[in-house]
């Protein structure tokens, strides 16, 4: 076998065949939960390796199959306030409430809560709000807020290595 670039770019690109057939002879839960441990552990490394070396890499520069471009994200930033009080007239509200509804009903703007923040605010000031068990919409007269618990985000948690 011979230790050619082009080579080990077809190993790379046979890696998610090799993969699949490593989970494919997993015996058990057990031996499948190690598996894709391994494999996340080393998507990670791989992903920080490909990050760290991309940033030697000029835009537009191309190989034999591959160009790298470098893409552009949009970032705009809003002065609150003012956007609010333009719209309040533009629109012909006198509320700033009803405003607010009104663009929240047509998901124009998103109010993000910092539940810390509140809960370190509602703490202080001995504020109790009414609390469901369950999600809540936009206008619920019964609650302020829903709160329940759904399954989070799966990890792979490596277990200590046996000393010996």
């Amino acid at each position: 076998m011979t230790d050619s670039f082009d080579d080990r770019l077809e190993e790379i690109a046979a890696f998610p065949q090799f993969v699949k057939a490593t989970l494919l002879k997993a015996d058990g839960e057990g031996q499948l939960v190690d598996a894709l441990g391994t494999i996340n552990a080393t998507q990670s490394a791989i992903g920080s390796i490909k990050l760290n070396t991309a940033v030697e890499v000029e835009a537009e520069t191309e190989g034999a199959k591959y160009r790298y471009e470098q893409s552009q994200k949009g970032m705009r930033s809003f002065n609150n306030g003012g956007m609010f009080l333009t719209l309040m007239v533009a629109l012909d509200y006198k509320s700033l409430v009803n405003l607010l509804k009104f663009l929240m009903e047509r998901d124009i703007v998103r109010l993000s809560w910092q539940w810390t923040k509140l809960e370190k605010l509602l703490r202080i000031r001995n504020i109790t709000l009414r609390v469901a068990s369950h999600e809540i919409s936009e206008g619920d007269p019964d609650f302020d807020m829903g709160e329940y618990w759904k399954p989070g985000s799966q990890g792979y948690k490596r277990l200590e290595e046996d000393v010996g």
